[in-house]
């Protein structure tokens, strides 16, 4: 399980610390963060879960995407 200060240091770690759309507006890292802990909380609840891989998350200032997404359950 992870916390919100948890996820907001995920995301303080990641290199390029500013967000743009491609249209070159700022992205709200806070919806990333409360998307981070929406999965967390799917995860916790459903213990058949075994490994959770999206790729590509995309995040504007409105709402987060999921592109393509892969659960592994035992």
């Amino acid at each position: 399980p992870i916390t919100k200060n948890d996820a907001e240091n995920m995301v303080n770690e990641i290199k390029h610390k500013t967000f743009y759309t491609a249209r070159g507006l700022k992205i709200d890292t806070n919806l990333l963060i409360s998307n981070i802990l929406k999965l967390n909380k799917l995860i916790k609840s459903n213990k058949k879960i075994v490994e959770l891989d999206i790729n590509p998350l995309m995040v504007n200032n409105k709402e987060a995407i999921v592109a393509d997404a892969r659960i592994v359950m035992e």
